[in-house]
């Protein structure tokens, strides 16, 4: 994914699509998230917690259309923090 602002990105083969607003190294990343073309993009802000030798994760997810909670919550669940805990566990 690039660091550049305002460069789009797909991630799970078009499962998720959006763009970069922002990122501040090792510790922001600000996305738009796209919900048909019916919606408003959904803001994504990832913050990360440096502490000693760990890290901790804050996520911040607005705008997710009613319809869309459920699936959300579940692909954050499911999916991308699986995957995290997954890739840093090896």
């Amino acid at each position: 994914m690039s660091e550049v602002p305002g460069s789009e990105f797909s991630m799970w083969e078009g499962s998720i699509v959006g763009k970069n607003i922002s990122f501040e190294t090792n510790k922001q990343l600000v996305q738009q998230w796209y919900f048909g073309d019916e919606n408003p993009p959904s803001i994504v802000t990832i913050k990360l917690h440096p502490k000693g030798t760990d890290t901790s994760m804050e996520v911040e997810h607005t705008n997710i259309p009613d319809a869309d909670f459920n699936d959300i919550v579940d692909g954050w669940n499911e999916s991308y923090y699986a995957c995290l805990l997954e890739f840093f566990k090896e």
